[in-house]
């Protein structure tokens, strides 16, 4: 539950780009604006540090002349036209199927109920929200005042909305003085499932009196630099196969949108038996074997458990998403 702000410039910037791209802008205003953009360039990197995509954006604008004048409608920066991996960084959120992030939370030594009675409070009814599709509770399993709260929305006016519903604030409100640091959130699109429809559950009821706890890691990969699509490749079968697992009930792929390079697979096992038989498991020995020569640094992984939903029909992700 850190978005931040009422708005994001991600926002903004993808509305801008969307004007300047369907043509509907004559040419003399097209360069206006770019003219009038520059100046505020520099207030920009001061606020929100995304002048570079700015300047990528009005130096395109401003170079596209040769459209302008022969009266074309169909301009669009090249790294737009040359795939998700070159575009600007604006141009990849405004391009997200799923709005994802993982809010990391820690909390003081001793507060930890008090924070988790006020959070499933505030997931129960986020669930409810109209955009939204998974509001999960995780408790790290090394460190107990560690949490994550991963919140998936399937448009860009979910969390907006998110941050100005009554539980939401009451949660805020409640858990401030709670913090042993400054909650941190990190944002995501999807990979796998495909579409952002595969993330939500085929279950009605989410909660039961008697919970159960499910293994869950978060892996954190960084790949080299333009190993991105290659790593998409090796990683789909792999994430499609290991769903089929026995033991398994979701196996999720995202990719950051500020960062390309980095990507989060978050595995979901019904017990601890069935997240040791993973690694044993042919596709995985394959996937990691692939994956020796595009990793840009160890991986990393997080191991969780549940709260919220606290079912495995809250989890369990159909067999034949794409």
């Amino acid at each position: 539950s850190s978005w931040g702000l009422g708005f994001t410039p991600q926002s903004i910037g993808a509305r801008a780009m969307q004007g300047i791209r369907s043509g509907r802008w004559p040419g003399q205003r097209r360069r206006l604006l770019g003219a009038s953009a520059l100046l505020i360039v520099a207030w920009v990197d001061v606020v929100f540090g995304l002048s570079a995509a700015f300047t990528t954006l009005i130096t395109e604008l401003l170079a596209s002349d040769r459209s302008v004048r022969s009266g074309s409608v169909s301009w669009a920066p090249s790294s737009f036209r040359s795939g998700r991996g070159r575009m600007s960084r604006l141009e990849r959120h405004a391009a997200r199927e799923a709005h994802i992030a993982v809010v990391d939370v820690n909390v003081t030594l001793g507060k930890e109920d008090a924070f988790l009675t006020a959070s499933l409070a505030n997931a129960r009814e986020s669930v409810k929200e109209a955009s939204n599709l998974r509001f999960d509770i995780l408790q790290s399993r090394e460190v107990p005042g560690s949490f994550a709260l991963v919140e998936i929305y399937r448009d860009e006016g979910g969390p907006l909305q998110h941050k100005e519903e009554s539980h939401y604030l009451a949660w805020r409100e409640t858990v401030a003085d709670m913090m042993a640091s400054p909650r941190s959130a990190s944002q995501w699109d999807t990979v796998f499932p495909k579409s952002s429809s595969g993330y939500k559950p085929s279950a009605v009821i989410l909660e039961r009196d008697f919970p159960a706890y499910m293994e869950i890691f978060h892996v954190f990969v960084d790949v080299l630099p333009g190993k991105e699509q290659a790593f998409i490749e090796v990683t789909l079968p792999y994430a499609k196969e290991s769903i089929k697992e026995e033991g398994n009930l979701r196996f999720d792929v995202m990719q950051s949108p500020d960062e390309p390079t980095k990507f989060l697979l978050v595995e979901v096992y019904r017990s601890q038996e069935g997240a040791e038989l993973h690694p044993r498991r042919k596709h995985y020995v394959t996937w990691r074997n692939a994956l020796a020569t595009m990793k840009a640094a160890p991986v990393v992984s997080k191991r969780y458990t549940n709260h919220f939903p606290n079912l495995p029909a809250g989890w369990k992700v159909d067999p034949d998403v794409q």
